[in-house]
């Protein structure tokens, strides 16, 4: 007890005689950093890191994949019949993106990428370019407005000319950009 006793006295002693510099400025930063280490070497032990969504292994198809099955309406189906399409909705990549932390976002949005999706739409505006036309549809039911961006050749869909705005648009393709409040996709086809 006796050298507990004599490191308390020479603390005091050397608090008393370094008080008026420890108590201001450098001395105040010191003890606020020293406290700081000690909280993390000795309390860290306790705090997970946030989780990540989707996981870097995440199964799509646990989603409850489903088979896109030909429509013999109008334009019926990817190209490629057996490929398998997500349940992944469009609120559910707003809600993963939005709820990230602002510098993960773009990991998280790309981890969308290349996921196949069977959304309903209405039409919202359209565009032609060259050979094709450019749609922003409107997915349903969505937290936000979602809009999916696609382009299709005129020829495939030359009745696109006439319908209506706010028109029911079914959407299969490709995603190949996630972004908080849009997607972009590639070989679509719409079924309206």
């Amino acid at each position: 007890m006796g050298r507990l006793a004599g490191i308390k006295e020479g603390f005091i002693d050397w608090l008393n005689q370094n008080k008026e510099w420890l108590f201001q400025g450098i001395g105040v930063t010191l003890l606020i950093g020293i406290a700081a280490i000690i909280k993390t070497v000795f309390i860290r032990n306790g705090v997970k890191a946030a989780p990540r969504f989707p996981p870097r292994d995440f199964n799509y198809s646990q989603l409850g994949a489903a088979r896109v099955k030909d429509d013999e309406t109008n334009h019926a189906g990817p190209a490629n019949s057996s490929q398998s399409v997500s349940k992944v909705s469009a609120a559910d990549i707003h809600e993963a993106i939005q709820t990230a932390p602002p510098l993960q976002r773009d990991l998280v949005a790309k981890r969308f990428e290349g996921i196949f999706i069977n959304w309903e739409t209405d039409l919202r505006n359209a565009t032609e370019d060259g050979e094709f036309i450019r749609l922003m549809l409107r997915a349903k039911p969505a937290t936000d407005m979602f809009d999916v961006w696609c382009r299709v050749k005129k020829s495939d869909y030359r009745d696109l000319g006439i319908l209506n705005y706010k028109t029911k648009v079914i959407v299969c393709g490709e995603i190949t950009k996630a972004e908080r409040f849009s997607v972009e996709i590639k070989d679509a086809h719409l079924t309206y």
